[in-house]
């Protein structure tokens, strides 16, 4: 068992990424099997407690075959207790492998490279990332006794690592920017997930991406809030709310509005992490006037009377911008628009990354 920083454990056995050599002679399906040996360590009584009980752990593994088919059946690895694996490293109950779960199988299969079962050499790779499963204990073979049909395996070490809380917890090991297992709520609470992490700023900064970052033309929706789009993050929505209740020191999101006689007044809106349409525009004020924006607060809105430059409703393109700071409502899951049916009406939305310090 080693050791490298920050924290990640590789557990290897006696074959350990090394292919095996090649497998023919066995008909029947499961009739050769090789066990995986772990230095030093007991499958039941020391790894399965460390698995249990740290953040996330995978196992390559991968299948040479040549008219060897049946992934999961005939060729297959038993999980910690010596039970079958139904699928193959990358897949699932539903699509076998990985190329089935990604959909770029050969010839359109939805399974598995190899169970196109021809006398062509393919494979078929991934890893088992259900930690539950894992270590493996045993690989067993089959349908390699005919002419011509034979395999070769590879099983790669276990490896294991931690989550910290947050960005600024793995920057006391790590001041590389990148992705970072996180999880900010401790054991009990969500699932530890990958966010990218900042290390050049102090303190460093965690970046929650989506689905809908780039400047999006809105036209020909003319009835409030009728145009509708829905953000999807890299991780789910109680991940980020997590992270920013629990671990974030400063959160914010950029949200900007570009019109052309589209008026935001009561026919656009933005939505909070709990679906909630928000009273005000970024930059501007919660307890506010109602769709109150950033120009607001200083007086400085096209016109005097309104609380947003939008609501001047002419045809000169404005903007309202700003950055939601009031973490409580973090992150933006949609926003609406509307006002942009008639000629000469059109708007453009941006809506940045949720952004938080810690």
């Amino acid at each position: 068992m080693t050791t490298t920083p920050p924290g990640k454990t590789i557990i290897h056995h006696t074959r350990d990424m090394e292919e095996s050599s090649q497998i023919l002679g066995h008909e029947a399906c499961g009739s050769w099997s090789e066990t995986m040996n772990y230095f030093s360590v007991d499958i039941s009584t020391q790894m399965t407690p460390f698995v249990d009980t740290i953040a996330t752990c995978s196992q390559y593994a991968k299948w040479r075959c040549h008219g060897a088919h049946a992934l999961g059946n005939c060729n297959y690895v038993t999980d910690r207790g010596g039970t079958k694996i139904p699928y193959w490293a990358g897949g699932n109950s539903a699509n076998l492998c990985a190329c089935g779960v990604a959909g770029n199988c050969v010839d359109g299969r939805s399974d598995c490279n190899c169970n196109k079962n021809d006398y062509v050499l393919r494979e078929d790779e991934g890893y088992f990332t259900d930690k539950s499963l894992l270590p493996i204990e045993a690989f067993y073979n089959g349908d390699t006794g005919h002419a011509g049909e034979y395999g070769y395996y590879t099983i790669g070490p276990l490896e294991c690592q931690p989550a910290l809380p947050s960005c600024t917890e793995w920057k006391r090991f790590n001041s590389t920017s990148g992705l970072y297992l996180v999880d900010p709520d401790g054991s009990g609470g969500v699932t530890a997930f990958e966010v990218y992490c900042d290390m050049s700023s102090t303190p460093p900064t965690a970046y929650f991406h989506h689905d809908q970052e780039v400047r999006t033309r809105v036209n020909g929706y003319e009835d409030a809030m009728s145009y509708s789009v829905s953000l999807t993050y890299t991780v789910s929505i109680s991940n980020v709310v997590a992270y920013v209740d629990n671990v974030g020191v400063s959160c914010s999101q950029y949200l900007k509005y570009e019109c052309r006689g589209s008026t935001l007044r009561q026919y656009g809106g933005w939505y909070d992490r709990d679906g909630n349409i928000a009273t005000f525009w970024a930059g501007g004020t919660p307890g506010g006037a109602s769709y109150n924006c950033a120009c607001s607060r200083d007086g400085s809105c096209a016109e005097p009377s309104d609380h947003c430059n939008c609501d001047a409703n002419d045809n000169v393109l404005r903007s309202d911008e700003g950055y939601i700071t009031q973490s409580s409502y973090l992150p933006i899951t949609i926003v609406k628009f509307g006002d942009t049916g008639d000629s000469g009406e059109e708007g453009y939305h941006t809506v940045g990354p949720l952004v938080c310090q810690g």
